[in-house]
């Protein structure tokens, strides 16, 4: 199985975070793919050369670089491609875990977290908070959290994307495969082949205002 992580990124502070956790999976990711936002690229290559870097248009909102991101994963020959922000913790064995959900479940439409801690690295007193999304006993899960969703191949060629014009387009992508899924045969009142990685190995971090983690307009 060949894995691709897709990334967009415009916090260039935060690249020697991002490096690192690629640098420390125990499964490594095939090819890695940086789509970087308005912003000089130059400090990200020198620092990873083996990063495929690619940079993108101001007026571009998230959904679509993403989607650019993704597009490149699977043009090179990735079985699938996993999100991975740039701030967020993921731990050495995240990558290994996909591969092992996806060769457990190879129905998936999609793989993820459905449960996660949120850290907060600016503000040391204060405890980490436990999200818990309801989940099936055969492994399912009607939410997955957006920094972990992985997308095989399978479901890239049957045409689900992100919303190009989406600022915040996880949500929309959970809509979106769910109704692609029931159009292609699912049977209503079921839970979608939406597959948990379980709930360990990944924290988002939230930092201060200045951080920036809704995905704003740069312009």
């Amino acid at each position: 199985m060949r894995i691709a992580t897709v990334t967009a990124t415009r916090r260039p502070w935060m690249w020697p975070h991002l490096v690192a956790g690629l640098a420390a999976q125990t499964r490594r990711a095939d090819v890695s793919i940086v789509i970087v936002h308005a912003i000089e690229p130059g400090p990200l290559v020198a620092l990873a050369p083996s990063l495929i870097v690619e940079e993108a248009p101001s007026a571009w909102k998230l959904g679509r670089l993403l989607n650019a991101g993704l597009r490149e994963a699977f043009r090179l020959g990735a079985d699938v491609a996993c999100i991975w922000d740039d701030d967020d913790r993921y731990d050495p064995g995240y990558l290994a875990s996909v591969e092992r959900a996806i060769g457990e479940h190879p129905d998936a439409w999609l793989v993820g977290k459905h449960a996660h801690w949120t850290e907060f690295p600016d503000e040391p007193d204060r405890k980490p908070v436990e999200y818990v999304a309801p989940s099936h006993a055969d492994g399912r899960a009607h939410w997955l959290a957006g920094p972990t969703i992985a997308i095989p191949r399978a479901t890239w060629e049957r045409g689900l994307r992100y919303r190009d014009d989406a600022p915040i387009p996880d949500g929309p992508l959970l809509q979106d495969a769910a109704a692609l899924w029931l159009a292609s045969g699912g049977k209503d009142g079921e839970w979608p082949p939406f597959y948990s990685t379980g709930s360990d190995g990944f924290a988002l971090r939230r930092f201060s205002a200045t951080h920036g983690h809704a995905w704003v307009d740069p312009r």
